[in-house]
């Protein structure tokens, strides 16, 4: 091979190489942000759950939190819970009564 066309070979390669790295980092890219994507999709969905029980009952943890104790005004339960309890769960005081919280 002649000096030129020697030249003209190591060019294709080159260019051929930098093709192929560039087409590698746009579908990388494109991988990533997809993932990204996702990625966010599924912290909106994690928050969207958390928010709707973000003061768990502490006896059943499925329900919102919704009646205070009486006197001490610890809010424990949930309505479904308050037959469970005698003494406050927070600072173990007797309940004479709950009061329903609305928030």
């Amino acid at each position: 091979m002649t000096t030129s066309s020697q030249s003209l070979t190591n060019e294709l390669a080159c260019q051929s190489f930098t093709d192929s790295i560039s087409n590698s980092t746009t579908s990388s890219y494109e991988h990533d942000t997809e993932r990204s994507s996702q990625t966010a999709t599924e912290i909106d969905q994690n928050r969207s759950i958390n928010a709707a029980i973000c003061n768990p009952c502490v006896l059943c943890l499925t329900e919102e939190k919704r009646l205070a104790c009486i006197p001490c005004g610890h809010m424990a339960t949930c309505v479904a819970c308050d037959h469970s309890l005698r003494s406050c769960s927070i600072c173990r005081r007797e309940i004479e009564a709950f009061v329903r919280i609305y928030i």
